[in-house]
């Protein structure tokens, strides 16, 4: 039950709506705030003396549960995600970077008690503020490095035998870091690398329970691992009107191998683990993307991302749904010489997994499903002196 409840692949590529109508491609792309996540060495390439970038989200996460007999039941939390960004270029070599934004999860769940026998209403978020620096080695090469403090947020509410309500609140943190090279062997050409390092979050705060008509509060810890992520891809600008981008992402979940979770001071107990074996395994995440400008202001902007699914099998649950995705985004963005707006929106296709038990003799089936849909809208202001 104390499974880390956030639906889908932990990896969020919804940083700003640029990169997100381009299907997060953007490792090889410079000039652009966003590179504080994306790319550090990418920040190199700024214009701009200053650029404030102001990002915001609106997500609709459906998962599904089903099960032998009864109706399927759909959850949906919805949830709006702030994050933002800025640069500062002070001289044509080097450029530092800030972005506030969210790293890790990003949905959660709301199930009722009526659809699945039991309520759950829960969610986990990672934001990082990010402090980064490029620097430009050459015309053709940059390098960049960022550190991502990490705050995060889980909350659960829910009910089981023979306990009634019960309340879980924690916050916490990590420190990662991440580096970044971009190269250039060719105007038309961008080669991007960026390597995040690991993390061992741990968050603290005070779970709530209810056990015969008595109230018991006790502090609690949850830990776990967020892993190394490597990134590589490549860009091309045809004709000087369409700009064309591929990734590839190798995220190392598998060092996600528990969820360990402690209950502390427990009246005639002490304290109590309650470790959740997760068992992620690594996966490689493909990222496809393309902006070709209309004219000097105008530009559309389209993207495709295939994201599988870390989790196993067995350790699907209401709290931990994670499908396959492919994600197909549109876009578009306004430019003037001192501000810009983009839009972007996308709908991932998740395909629906099966997990079997057998519990009293009996064996039963239960499916789990996950659709996204989103829409984003970005504000940038630049001072060019």
């Amino acid at each position: 039950m104390f499974s880390p409840a956030r639906g889908g692949s932990w990896n969020n590529i919804l940083i700003s709506a640029r990169t997100a109508a381009m299907g997060g491609a953007f490792v090889s792309i410079s000039g652009d705030p966003s590179g504080v996540f994306f790319n550090p060495a990418g920040l190199a390439g700024m214009r701009s003396v200053w650029t404030v970038d102001l990002e915001g989200f609106y997500v609709r996460p459906d998962h599904s549960y089903g099960v032998p007999g009864r109706p399927p039941a759909v959850s949906r939390r919805h949830g709006v995600m702030p994050q933002g960004f800025a640069a500062y270029r002070p001289n044509s070599k080097l450029t530092f970077g800030f972005g506030v934004f969210l790293a890790y999860a990003a949905s959660g769940v709301d199930w009722k008690q009526q659809d699945t026998g039991m309520p759950l209403k829960s969610a986990l978020g990672i934001y990082s503020l990010s402090p980064a620096v490029a620097y430009r080695l050459s015309d053709r090469l940059s390098v960049g490095l960022a550190l991502n403090i990490y705050r995060a947020g889980l909350s659960l509410t829910t009910e089981m035998e023979p306990f009634g309500l019960i309340n879980n609140d924690e916050t916490g943190g990590a420190v990662s870091a991440s580096l970044g090279l971009l190269a250039q062997p060719l105007p038309e050409l961008s080669l991007g690398l960026c390597i995040k390092g690991p993390a061992r979050m741990k968050t603290a705060g005070r779970t709530s329970l209810d056990f015969e008509g008595i109230t018991l509060r006790f502090p609690s810890e949850t830990s776990f691992q967020l892993p190394w992520d490597v990134e590589a891809g490549l860009s091309y600008r045809a004709g000087g009107r369409l700009l064309i981008a591929a990734s590839a992402e190798y995220a190392m979940w598998s060092s996600l191998k528990t969820l360990d979770k402690v209950f502390k001071d427990v009246p005639l107990a002490g304290d109590v683990s309650v470790p959740a074996a997760m068992n992620y395994r690594n996966i490689l995440i493909l990222r496809a993307g393309l902006e070709w400008s209309v004219s000097s202001a105008l530009q559309a902007r389209a993207g495709f991302s295939w994201d599988p699914a870390a989790a196993p099998e067995e350790s699907l649950n209401l709290g931990n749904i994670d499908v396959d995705k492919r994600t197909v985004t549109l876009g578009c963005g306004w430019r003037t010489v001192r501000a810009q707006i983009d839009f972007a929106c996308g709908y991932a296709f998740g395909a629906s997994r099966q997990r079997q038990f057998e519990e009293a003799g009996l064996v039963t089936v239960e499916t789990y499903g996950l659709d996204i849909f989103f829409v984003g809208l970005g504000l940038r202001y630049f001072v060019e002196k």
